[in-house]
């Protein structure tokens, strides 16, 4: 009797011990999946900011442009849409800034069953040695250069106005709404859910971040080249 006790007992012994290793190897393998997708995203956003670093002087880099970009640049995109909540797309750049000298993408994202996860990253814009767009006093001033869009209304004196930044915001359905934005033309029928996204200089509210109506063409010309637009009442002052 005492040796069948002690046998289901050394079997019994034995089942935790391989439960526990079992546990133990799973949540090991787990924690270092989850790694290697925060290393994922790092290195994806890194290579985005590289990008838009490197398109800075064509005036062509916006947040918009950091949503399409990421997804190309990750390499184990399994591995993201397994342990990231909602995968790539849940990978936020909200709050960046995109200026004339420096890229800054700000980077926020939640891990299954781990939080939020948020991290900066910044990129000197690559505009060239020859900082053409800040001309010392020899230069005559129609040779210095303005910013323009498409409409040319008006010429701006530095891509950093905030006419030329757009500062997208999410926002939930019925606040844009309650704060008199109205239905974007081209993705505003397309609304899934609560989240939408709306600018402080616009009126529209969007479905999603890559909306035609979230991006602004900005080129950079001559002064002397825009002869008939009167000078952005922001940045243009005095000009």
């Amino acid at each position: 009797m005492g040796k069948i006790r002690n046998q289901g007992s050394a079997s019994l012994e034995a089942t935790l011990v391989m439960s526990v290793f079992l546990l133990a190897m799973v949540s090991l393998f787990w924690m270092a999946q989850s790694v290697l997708a925060e290393t994922q995203v790092y290195e994806a956003a890194a290579e985005t900011a590289e990008y838009m670093a490197e398109i800075a002087y064509l005036g062509a880099a916006d947040t918009a442009v950091a949503y399409l970009r990421f997804p190309k640049y990750a390499d184990e995109k399994e591995t993201v849409e397994r342990y990231v909540k909602h995968g790539v797309s849940g990978v936020q750049f909200l709050g960046s800034e995109i200026g004339e000298e420096y890229i800054v993408l700000r980077v926020s994202y939640a891990m299954e069953h781990l939080g939020t996860r948020s991290f900066t990253i910044r990129k000197r814009a690559y505009t060239g040695a020859a900082r053409e767009d800040t001309e010392t006093d020899a230069v005559r001033a129609e040779d210095a250069y303005v910013y323009v869009t498409d409409n040319q209304a008006v010429y701006h004196m530095t891509r950093r106005c905030s006419y030329l930044t757009l500062q997208i915001q999410a926002s939930t359905l019925e606040q844009a709404k309650h704060n008199g934005y109205d239905m974007c033309a081209f993705c505003g029928k397309d609304v899934q859910g609560r989240q939408v996204y709306v600018t402080n200089e616009g009126d529209r509210y969007h479905s999603s971040l890559t909306c035609s109506g979230l991006k602004r063409t900005v080129y950079r010309k001559k002064k002397s080249e825009v002869t008939g637009l009167a000078a952005c009442s922001r940045c243009g002052a005095g000009n």
